[in-house]
């Protein structure tokens, strides 16, 4: 309660002096891709360790809401802030299993992941400054940037296996607004993230024996989204 009191209370802060304060969210639809580094144990006549790079690709639609302040908007090009966040379900995973790399001497083929074995969730939150072009009255551009931090969740109901992702990165946004009325406004735009670096953390099964992972990656990363917002603007 304390913390919803208090996020109230930035709002309205923000809202009395900024010039204009926007409110959207909506629907979003991203791609991307991200490296494992695995170690797996095989077992021939003996144990064999070997460390090798998955990439796995993945198409997760979700939710993303953003609020931007602008102290003035008098000028062509003004400057503001936002904050912004997505939350991602994966549906397509281009990838047998995303915790297990094939071994030396046996072929794998990339398949659609079942959802009935796997579920991922991927969650954003980025902050940063944003540009507000004002050249065409009825359709301003936006171009927003920041740092950006990434939380990944995966879970394999079959095998018990798990992956536990942290990134820190870089977010950009290109978007333009339609408006409905005064106050109301469509927004249409792209995202993208490139994760700098990042920490992962799971349990892992090939073969039957059960393994922990923990890995530090660079550049493992990188996804793009297509959204649409309904919005309101407040001045």
């Amino acid at each position: 309660m304390k913390k919803l009191l208090l996020l109230l209370l930035l709002f309205t802060t923000a809202s009395l002096y900024s010039q204009e304060f926007q409110l959207s969210g909506g629907l979003d639809f991203r791609y991307g891709v991200y490296t494992i580094e695995n170690e797996i144990r095989v077992l021939y006549l003996y144990p064999v360790y070997t460390k090798e790079e998955s990439d796995i690709s993945f198409f997760a639609p979700g939710l993303s809401f953003s609020v931007r302040f602008f102290p003035d908007t008098n000028h062509p090009i003004s400057l503001g802030l936002i904050a912004r966040s997505s939350v991602a379900f994966m549906v397509y995973i281009n990838n047998a299993n995303p915790f297990t790399v094939s071994p030396p001497r046996i072929q794998s083929t990339p398949k659609v992941l079942k959802l009935s074995e796997q579920i991922v969730s991927l969650v954003d939150i980025g902050i940063g400054p944003s540009f507000r072009f004002n050249y065409f009255d009825k359709f301003p551009i936006y171009w927003d940037f920041g740092p950006n931090i990434t939380f990944m969740n995966a879970e394999n109901f079959k095998r018990n296996d798990t992956l536990d992702y942290f990134g820190f990165g870089i977010f950009s946004n290109i978007a333009s607004q339609l408006d409905i009325s005064t106050q109301l406004y469509l927004e249409f735009g792209l995202n993208s993230i490139f994760n700098i670096l990042s920490w992962q953390k799971g349990v892992y099964s090939p073969f039957g024996f059960k393994n922990n992972y923990e890995d530090k990656g660079k550049w493992d990363l990188i996804s793009g989204a297509v959204f649409i917002h309904v919005g309101w603007r407040f001045k």
